[in-house]
């Protein structure tokens, strides 16, 4: 009973390891050049390091992860990746 005690009171840090995050980061990147026609047919290069998507003539589909707020101590899993701009050329929608 005292084990149990000390196992439950002790402090427990919930994050996704890297590999799995990234899986995560993949999913969502891919599902995006799956679901957007004009991206897969010109599909140039995947910067996963800055998650960003090149294709077509000059274009590019930014993708950021909005900041999280944790208590000191606490560790969770990331926010999702998001779509932050598209850029093709000058032109820029976010």
């Amino acid at each position: 009973m005292l084990l149990l005690l000390a196992v439950v009171t002790t402090k427990t840090y919930a994050a996704l390891p890297p590999s799995a995050q990234n899986n995560k980061d993949l999913d969502v990147i891919m599902d995006y050049v799956r679901s957007h026609e004009e991206v897969l047919v010109s599909l140039q290069l995947i910067d996963f390091s800055n998650y960003i998507i090149f294709y077509g003539n000059d274009c590019r589909v930014e993708f950021k992860r909005k900041r999280q707020l944790r208590l000191p101590g606490w560790v969770g899993p990331a926010a999702p990746l998001t779509v932050a701009k598209q850029v093709c050329g000058k032109s820029e929608k976010q």
